[in-house]
């Protein structure tokens, strides 16, 4: 989701729905997610969602996060 959602497009994920719309007066894009189960929102602008994607890449990189990461995926499929 992180790496897929950019400017003008939709993802739709079993439990999340995002998109990505160009909205504001000054012409930035604004990043929304709807949690599907509770109507729960949250919005982002530009600045913020680049900042998400550097904070969760850092830490998906991490090498003890990585076995984890590996030991889940045997168990339920690609994360």
């Amino acid at each position: 989701m992180l790496q897929q959602l950019e400017g003008d497009r939709i993802w739709d994920g079993v439990h999340f729905h995002a998109s990505a719309d160009p909205e504001t007066a000054d012409g930035s894009t604004l990043f929304r997610f709807h949690r599907h189960s509770d109507g729960v929102t949250f919005t982002f602008s530009g600045e913020e969602w680049q900042d998400l994607k550097g904070l969760f890449s850092t830490t998906l990189a991490e090498p003890r996060l990585q076995a984890v990461l590996h030991e889940l995926s045997l168990v339920y499929g690609e994360l």
